[in-house]
């Protein structure tokens, strides 16, 4: 009688390859695609700030930077809802009036 030990080999280095997929690839590809995510919502952000400037509706109101600040977070609470993507809604706040300084400081 002939015994195959591939398949024993085979299920072997699967099972060592399991636990080191979730210890260390796992959590490297789950860092890698929310770097992803962030530089589409920067992306995003940069868009929407921009296009607040220049609206109709925005342009010829004094003081109303709140209520451009609302639009962009608002149209990057949806874009992300729309894609699945998580976020954390003080980093987002914090981008829109870092892209805000960046604009103006560089006027």
């Amino acid at each position: 009688m002939e015994i195959d030990v591939t398949q024993i080999i085979i299920v072997l280095i699967t099972a060592l390859l399991i636990p080191f997929v979730k210890t260390y690839i796992a959590p490297f590809l789950k860092s890698k695609f929310t770097d992803v995510q962030w530089a589409l919502i920067e992306t995003w952000i940069i868009a929407g700030v921009k296009a607040a400037e220049t609206f109709p509706q925005f342009v010829n109101l004094e003081k109303c930077g709140v209520e451009k600040f609302n639009y962009v977070l608002e149209s990057i609470k949806t874009t992300c809802a729309k894609y699945g993507i998580t976020y954390d809604e003080t980093a987002i706040k914090n981008e829109i009036q870092a892209v805000w300084d960046d604009l103006y400081n560089n006027k």
